[in-house]
């Protein structure tokens, strides 16, 4: 299982996202963000949203 907090990247939220697979992760992650961080999301230009994509891939961990 791969997991993935909002915290993990900096945004004061116990929302955490945990699924086998990293893009599940990713896709549960950003829905969540759609939702709770949406003005966050809309402030953000494209390369700070690729930036975060790949960030997101750094700080993922894998749980036993």
């Amino acid at each position: 299982m791969k997991t993935l907090a909002c915290k993990d990247m900096g945004i004061e939220c116990d929302y955490v996202a945990t699924k086998p697979t990293a893009q599940e992760v990713k896709d549960d992650l950003l829905a969540h963000a759609a939702d709770a961080h949406s003005e966050m999301l809309a402030s953000m230009s494209e390369k700070d949203k690729a930036e975060m994509m790949s960030q997101m891939d750094e700080r993922m961990k894998d749980e036993a």
